[in-house]
């Protein structure tokens, strides 16, 4: 009932990016199923590499807000979600409001089956790395273009 409440007091532009947030993982969760990565990449139109630094100010409170809408959507879905698909659904999320980002794929060894790896995917929009992300091994990385 909270929950409901809470739903019910978004504002317009929180409801409407939460909306996409939906629309987006719901799609993207389809075409990882069924589509290999390379596929995806290319049909979203990021190219490899990272991206230039962006001259100016970022607004972190926006990359934040659009970080939480992610999260927030991808706990409320039926189904599960992968980092690939909220990283994908972030990339393609702060492309819709200019805000240059990269998107990351890694790996690492498992600490306790060490013949096993660890996959994550993230988006990085700012020059420091999140927490988690700093035990990866970066493979690829994909500039999202404007």
């Amino acid at each position: 009932m909270r929950k409901l409440h809470k739903l019910l007091h978004l504002s317009q532009r929180e409801l409407k990016l939460l909306i996409k947030a939906f629309f987006y993982i719901g799609w993207l969760r389809l075409a990882v199923l069924f589509l290999p990565i390379h596929w995806i990449i290319k049909f979203l139109r990021f190219i490899e590499g990272e991206r230039a630094t962006q001259n100016g100010i970022i607004p972190i409170e926006h990359i934040v807000f659009i970080r939480r809408t992610v999260q927030i959507a991808a706990t409320y879905s039926p189904w599960k979600n992968t980092c690939l698909v909220q990283a994908l659904t972030e990339a393609l999320l702060l492309r819709k409001h200019n805000i240059p980002s990269t998107l990351y794929l890694g790996v690492v060894k498992d600490r306790e089956k060490p013949e096993r790896f660890s996959f994550h995917a993230w988006t990085q929009c700012t020059e420091t790395k999140e927490k988690d992300c700093n035990q990866y091994t970066v493979l690829s990385s994909f500039a999202v273009l404007l």
